[in-house]
């Protein structure tokens, strides 16, 4: 899976350093990954339920590996707001 071109601070999410880069691309089901609104989540903790296994999620702020800022939680209101205005429809 490649890494989303979403951006922030001028460089994409995993080039900060190689250990998130590979975080977010050697295993085929990533527990660090890159939503569709472009906000970067890092999985938490998972529970079992007679549905299957429910996973947590966490936004990342900061670069699990170097520290590097990568989101504010500003960007991250701002990119569920723009998101869900594009997916609402008329009488919604």
């Amino acid at each position: 899976m490649p890494v989303v071109s979403a951006t922030l601070h001028s460089m994409r999410f995993g080039e900060c350093c190689e250990d998130l880069r590979k975080a977010m691309n050697d295993p085929p089901d990533p527990l660090i990954r890159v939503e569709v609104d472009g906000t970067l989540f890092m999985a938490v903790g998972y529970a079992r339920t007679d549905r299957g296994v429910g996973w947590f999620d966490h936004a990342v702020l900061f670069c699990p590996f170097c520290g590097a800022p990568l989101q504010t939680v500003e960007e991250i209101r701002h990119r569920a707001e723009v998101y869900r205005a594009g997916q609402e429809t008329p009488g919604n």
